[in-house]
């Protein structure tokens, strides 16, 4: 689907077929997979390209824990420490991501825990993705490999970076190879941001099911490849950026840092707590789904303060407004917390080489994303502003589409919340479109019953119903 989208997009008269006729893209689709495998290569290479620099990077990372442990200055061992730590962090959390996401299938969990402590589940989830894997837990192949990689970008690359820009500024000795690891981090965050984003926005089915989020990225060949470079580019200046304001600020006193930090935090919990929209779309219906929702909320926030992932302007997530308004404050903190430094730092660096540095970071950083907001469809621009909410998204999913299957996929592919405030529309539409679903047998409302609410299922079908739909999900 991925390919043939690909050469779509590139073809407006074959667009016009497609769109006459609706057998023309799956008989392209069943045509692709038979020469070409489930995606083109053009996915295909970015996938692997990805995963490969994401396990370069963790190798990196021990490779500079080694080099500060084996350092006869025991000042720098904290360092490696530390980065040992983050690792180890990172396993943590993508052992909690496996046992959520296969808890119903404890075969499947534990070969991902064997890929998760080998250091290959990046890899792993290439492979899956790129040979059409089939879903095998609560989580497509595509959406797994984001959660991993979000994972570890939040536990381990984010960290790492920022752990080795502060050594940097304080040792004397300056390698050369703990300067690579430092900007291999950075950019392997900025290729992983873009990777996720691209991919995200150019996959048919989320252009076909939510193409008012998505869709941003141009058609043309040259337009997407420039606007991908941007994307890469534009991460990784963040990533730096933020790193040098988050090093800043511990310099001077590691409380301001964690102040701040905790404080931006908080300002977004309450923003979203304050507009109904704190609980997270994935559908956990129990006392977890708490817990799951503030984890997923945390590391949705740090990861955009430190990378700008242009899909996390998704209503499901930041929202466009909160989300351009944090990419401002993430600029204006670096400022502030160099000025900070230069005037109540011991001198690690000089003055000049503070604002040169950070003048550079930001000056790259505005060029690549006043390009890339030029380079994008015109018709997006307002989703980067859009002060929508998950649940207001939902509503206008379900009230927009006209066909049955997108209005099912909209609601019951999200939590229950989301859909809550029209909640008697919905039962009546689905009493009322029952009989027909299931007289009609069609594959999608087979695949989407088993996460229909139970007393929907039992007021429109019976209680018979409810219960062959339960034991066949187990």
């Amino acid at each position: 689907e991925s390919a043939v989208g690909e050469w779509l997009a590139r073809f407006p008269s074959m667009r016009e077929v497609a769109r006459k006729y609706v057998w023309f893209e799956p008989m392209m689709s069943a045509i692709g997979r038979q020469l070409l495998g489930e995606v083109g290569w053009g996915l295909k290479s970015r996938m692997i390209t990805g995963a490969l620099l994401s396990v370069v990077d963790q190798i990196s990372d021990l490779l500079v824990a080694w080099y500060y442990l084996s350092s006869s200055n025991s000042d720098n061992h904290i360092y490696g420490y530390l980065t040992i730590g983050m690792v180890a962090v990172n396993i943590f959390f993508s052992t909690i991501v496996a046992l959520i996401n296969h808890h119903k299938n404890p075969k499947a969990m534990l070969w991902d825990l064997l890929w998760i402590f080998a250091g290959m589940k990046p890899l792993k989830d290439a492979m899956v993705v790129t040979s059409g894997g089939e879903k095998k837990g609560i989580l497509s192949p595509i959406l797994e490999m984001t959660f991993y990689k979000l994972v570890e970008m939040f536990a381990e690359a984010i960290p790492a970076c920022c752990v080795q820009v502060y050594a940097l500024i304080l040792s004397e000795d300056r390698k050369t190879g703990v300067v690579l690891s430092a900007l291999l981090a950075a950019f392997t965050t900025g290729f992983n941001v873009a990777i996720m984003s691209y991919d995200m926005d150019t996959s048919p089915s989320n252009r076909k099911n939510s193409p008012w989020i998505y869709g941003y990225i141009p058609d043309k060949n040259r337009e997407r490849t420039v606007v991908f470079l941007c994307m890469i580019i534009n991460s990784a200046m963040v990533v730096l950026s933020r790193a040098l304001t988050v090093v800043f600020m511990c310099l001077v006193d590691i409380r301001i840092a964690l102040g701040w930090l905790l404080f931006e935090l908080f300002l977004y919990l309450l923003y979203k707590v304050l507009r109904r929209d704190f609980r997270y779309w994935i559908p956990f219906h129990s006392v977890a789904s708490l817990a799951i929702a503030f984890i997923g909320r945390v590391i949705c926030k740090v990861v955009t303060d430190f990378t700008a992932m242009p899909h996390f302007r998704h209503p499901f997530e930041l929202g466009g407004f909160y989300w351009t308004l944090n990419l401002i404050l993430t600029q204006i903190s670096l400022f502030i917390s160099a000025y900070v430094y230069v005037e109540n730092g011991d001198g690690e660096m000089r003055d000049e080489m503070v604002w040169k540095l950070i003048s550079l970071l930001f000056g790259v950083w505005l060029v690549t994303f006043c390009v890339f907001l030029s380079f994008i469809k015109r018709s997006y621009l307002h989703t980067f502003i859009s002060s929508m909410t998950g649940w207001g998204y939902t509503t206008f999913l379900f009230h927009s589409f006209p066909d049955d299957q997108q209005k099912a996929e909209c609601l019951f592919s999200v939590h229950r919340c989301h859909w809550k405030g029209i909640e008697s529309e919905v039962e009546e539409w689905v009493l009322k479109n029952w009989d027909g679903w299931v007289n009609d047998k069609q594959q999608w409302f087979e695949d989407i019953k088993a996460s229909i609410p139970e007393e929907l299922k039992l007021k429109a079908g019976g209680e018979g119903v409810a219960l062959s739909s339960e034991r066949s999900t187990k």
